[in-house]
């Protein structure tokens, strides 16, 4: 059986040109590194080394074998350097997944700057509502959204996300305005799944709490669409603050019952382990920390 060990001791003893000389260099004991010259001559059965009282030389076979080892050794050197060197510096591909609610408006945000500080990483993104196994598709991060189920994986929190009941002011003059959760039963609710037409909702406030079931004849299962439906004045939605904040501002949207919390949610950044986070991956947590601790709250 081949012992690299053993080629790393023998590149080192013909580059020094003695055993003291390259027990030095390795910070073995001379003992140690002739013992492994030893055995190697022994295993290949042909003597590889010349030695004489002032030096040690390789001999003719040594030196073909010298020639194939130093290769292997210092690829492997090299192999080793580069590995210190990417644990030193963020580079290298970065693969991520996001789901699409939230995928484009993270990215579209974040990418250009992030880009910009770290050019040496090369970032590959994945912008699907689909499960992603995370090990066995070689994805080094998912940012997911809601309320996450119980898993292996390590989630770190970004952003805590408030959910807001939404509709337009022209949907409101029509209809009325809620004044309590359970007044939401008398109106056209979108659905926050596309298989079923009702949601139970738990809207709490220091008072109490109230359970709620919404129903509606829209049941989208995207949050995006949810809103782009609610902007048509066609019925009340929920939807995370981070997704209608902006339409607020303006007024195209209004929100209603704020003095009620509902399913609040949050953003995450999820990966396999915290063991050994490469420089990369954790570059982009703390990029998104930042990013995310910018925005309202």
């Amino acid at each position: 059986m081949l012992d690299f060990n053993e080629m790393v001791i023998f590149v080192k003893v013909v580059e020094a040109q003695g055993f003291t000389a390259a027990a030095t260099n390795l910070g073995l004991p001379k003992s140690t590194v002739s013992r492994k010259i030893s055995e190697l001559e022994s295993r290949l059965g042909a003597r590889l080394l010349q030695r004489t009282t002032r030096s040690v030389r390789p001999t003719e076979l040594g030196a073909l074998y010298y020639e194939r080892c130093a290769r292997l050794v210092t690829e492997a050197e090299e192999a080793e350097r580069a590995i210190s060197q990417c644990q030193e510096q963020p580079r290298g591909l970065l693969r991520i997944t996001l789901p699409v609610d939230i995928g484009i408006s993270i990215m579209s945000a974040v990418t250009r700057e992030f880009m910009q500080q770290y050019p040496e990483i090369r970032l590959q993104v994945d912008i699907s509502d689909r499960y992603v196994d995370l090990v066995g598709e070689g994805f080094d991060l998912a940012i997911r959204a809601g309320v996450l189920e119980d898993s292996t994986l390590v989630a770190h929190r970004l952003y805590t996300d408030r959910m807001l009941v939404c509709a337009t002011p022209g949907y409101f003059k029509q209809r009325g305005i809620p004044r309590s959760p359970e007044d939401l039963k008398q109106h056209d609710c979108v659905v926050f799944s596309a298989l079923r037409s009702s949601e139970t909702l738990k809207f709490s406030r220091p008072r109490g709490e109230v359970v709620v079931e919404i129903s509606g004849r829209i049941g989208i299962n995207n949050l995006n669409a949810i809103r782009g439906v609610c902007l048509t004045g066609a019925g009340i939605g929920l939807l995370p603050e981070l997704h209608c904040q902006d339409l607020i501002a303006t007024g195209e949207l209004v929100s209603v019952l704020d003095d009620w919390r509902v399913r609040e949610g949050g953003i995450y950044a999820v990966y396999p382990s915290p063991r050994h986070l490469t420089p990369k991956v954790r570059a982009f947590i703390t990029f998104l920390d930042r990013h995310f601790s910018n925005l309202p709250h």
